[in-house]
């Protein structure tokens, strides 16, 4: 199983995992010794780690000969136990190794098996001053007799403050305005209102493609490297004038704006945009709908069913509020259907996705349920 789907710190919960944004308040003591388990499924994340990691224990102007990298994935047991304990003139040694799933899931073969005890008697015996930092995407077999003896080493050093676990998987859906919001802050970059959502609904959970796109929005406030952007500018740095209507789009159909909607939508395709781009935006909304309606209050909010931050949330469920669940299941096969014409047939994209968009909105023009699909 991937941790994809149940989440880095969900997975590994025993390891008292700290969020990767948070890793410089979890360093240990410089001078070492220190265990770093950093995992989850952003590269751009784990490799922010590891830097981190690296130029806290190495210092501004690192000793040429304790910084040693290794790649998990050719890795011998020689090579970690050299790489470990073999002491410098300038130090102890920082070992950084990527790639590292072989370490906690060994293959089958005596080569492997040796390798998996060498690194399980690194963590149970740290040797000297040494720091160890292991960077892993994919979840280990954690059923296997040697995760078993790995996994509450691993517990034990986390217990006793000198390993630490750090999750690098990126923020959910829901999370992401808040986290570009922050990353923007901690750069001296103000947006303005609608632009974390904007550039949410961009780029996703991109978190590179994001940083890069607020150092762009950071340079163009001036040399001073610190100030505000308005809309506007976020439009012409972004690229694109299309980027504050699809956000306009997408939130004005979860609003139940139908006019809005339709105005977003026709300037759009006027900028050229093509339907069968925008018709996945639509469906994803129609989805988040489907989510809200369904939800029940437990153990899950609502921003959290629907993926979504709390505000958008409420009117995602204040939307769906105005259909049946067969009429939005109706919807959604009305769009998949819309879908698959536009990809085969010479059908006006225009027009059915003009019709759809507006349905939501005027789902309740007539009591509940009146905006269901014709057929």
């Amino acid at each position: 199983m991937a941790w994809r789907s149940a989440g880095f710190a969900r997975t590994f919960s025993a390891l008292r995992p700290t969020p990767a944004a948070q890793i410089r308040k979890r360093l240990l003591p410089s001078e070492g010794p220190a265990l770093y388990i950093i995992g989850g499924a952003d590269a751009w994340l784990r490799g922010r780690a590891l830097r981190t990691v690296a130029s806290h224990h190495l210092g501004e102007q690192p000793a040429p000969y304790r910084r040693r990298r290794l790649n998990g994935l050719r890795t011998k047991r020689d090579q970690l136990e050299s790489a470990a304990r073999t002491v410098s003139f300038e130090g102890a040694p920082v070992v950084i190794v990527e790639n590292a799933t072989r370490l906690v899931q060994p293959p089958r073969t005596k080569a492997g098996r040796r390798l998996g005890e060498a690194f399980l008697g690194l963590v149970t015996e740290p040797p000297g001053k040494t720091v160890i930092a292991v960077e892993w995407e994919r979840d280990p077999d954690r059923r296997r007799k040697e995760w078993r003896a790995l996994g509450k080493a691993l517990a034990a050093a986390v217990k006793e403050k000198r390993a630490v676990a750090v999750d690098a998987d990126p923020p959910p859906e829901s999370r992401m305005p808040a986290w570009i919001r922050s990353a923007a802050g901690e750069r001296g970059l103000a947006l303005p209102d609608g632009g974390a959502e904007l550039l949410a609904e961009r780029f996703g959970s991109d978190l590179r493609r994001q940083t890069n796109e607020i150092e762009k929005l950071l340079a163009f406030t001036g040399d001073d490297g610190a100030g505000a952007v308005s809309m506007a500018d976020m439009e012409a740095v972004l690229g694109g004038g299309s980027l504050r209507d699809r956000f306009r789009f997408t939130n004005s159909v979860e609003r139940g704006d139908t006019a809005q909607a339709l105005e977003a939508l026709d300037r759009l395709l006027g900028e050229g945009e093509h339907p069968t781009v925008l018709l996945p935006l639509l469906y994803r909304t129609l989805v988040r709908l489907q989510l809200a309606q369904a939800w029940k209050p437990g153990r899950e909010s609502l921003a959290g069913a629907v993926g979504a931050p709390p505000r958008v949330a409420e009117d995602l469920r204040r939307t769906a509020a105005r259909f049946t669940p067969a009429d939005l299941r109706r919807l959604l096969r009305e769009a998949a259907a819309t879908d698959l014409r536009l990809k085969s047939s010479s059908l006006d994209g225009r027009a059915a996705l003009t019709a759809l968009a507006g349905k939501p909105g005027r789902a309740g023009e007539g009591g509940r349920g009146s905006g269901r699909p014709d057929g």
